[in-house]
């Protein structure tokens, strides 16, 4: 909102808008772009490194929404975990990357030469783009505790779903051990950036990554397997017996049944 009210309001719902659309027509053509006919380096670079990176996160990010979407339907769940965060993801993307795209074109530009030296400058870069003076410094802030708390919540989340899966499925296993692993879990990061950066640590997640997509293989067919059981299972207001088809049923079918007698019903056939 604030880049919104405060940026090129105009050519960021725009710009917005556009990119959206350009999206979902090529959506279908990038996910089955395999770069066979030549080597860029985009397939590597993009495509599989966010399968790796998906991959990666899936074991503690899948067992956090299971917990959180306990009794909901599956309609629901599909809303809430991925129609509404794409939604917001397109629009939160359209406003910080078209307020970049902005400056750096009609602007004095520099978010390039930022993101250049250090890709993790591009979003001060861009609130100093727009020279609010003050208030972008206390934008600044504000970013860097949005930052911190969305870290820290995710290495919460990661420690506990580590800590469920040792302790058995224990929904609420010590906080020692959630702080010991947090301990653990920060000091691997801090080693890993320290030894070669970012990418050190990005490749290390994507070692790891490989080996678990045969346990999300598995964990797919098992799904399909007990979504297949509880295909018709009795939900509130709904019946519990599964549909049949209407020539099964004379009721359903508005056919009156031909009343016969008793000696007749218990005739052999």
């Amino acid at each position: 909102m604030f880049l919104l009210l405060f940026g090129p309001t105009q050519y960021l719902i725009a710009i917005t808008i556009e990119s959206a659309g350009d999206y979902i027509q090529n959506l279908m053509g990038m996910t089955f772009h395999t770069n066979a006919t030549r080597d860029d380096g985009w397939q590597a670079e993009w495509t599989v490194f966010f399968w790796g990176w998906w991959l990666a996160w899936s074991p503690f990010v899948g067992m956090f929404i299971a917990r959180v979407s306990r009794g909901r339907t599956f309609r629901e769940f599909v809303m809430g975990v991925l129609l509404v965060p794409t939604v917001i993801t397109v629009v939160w993307i359209g406003l910080f990357g078209g307020t970049a795209l902005y400056h750096e074109l009609f602007g004095a530009g520099g978010i390039v030469a930022a993101v250049d030296r250090d890709v993790a400058t591009a979003l001060f870069a861009t609130i100093e783009a727009m020279g609010l003076g003050v208030a972008g410094q206390a934008v600044s802030l504000a970013l860097v505790v949005l930052i911190a708390t969305y870290l820290i919540t995710s290495a919460n989340a990661g420690t506990l779903v580590i800590n469920t899966i040792l302790s058995g499925g224990d929904p609420e296993p010590p906080t020692f051990h959630r702080i010991l692993w947090g301990a653990v879990l920060g000091l691997l990061t801090a080693v890993l950036l320290l030894a070669g950066g970012l990418e050190t640590l990005q490749a290390a997640v994507i070692m790891a990554a490989l080996p678990f997509s045969v346990v999300i293989m598995l964990m797919i067919a098992g799904l399909l397997k007990a979504l297949h059981r509880e295909r018709y299972a009795a939900r509130t207001g709904e019946r519990a017996e599964a549909p049949r088809e209407p020539w099964a049923d004379l009721d359903d079918a508005g056919v009156q049944p031909v009343p016969v007698s008793d000696d007749e019903a218990h005739k052999p056939h």
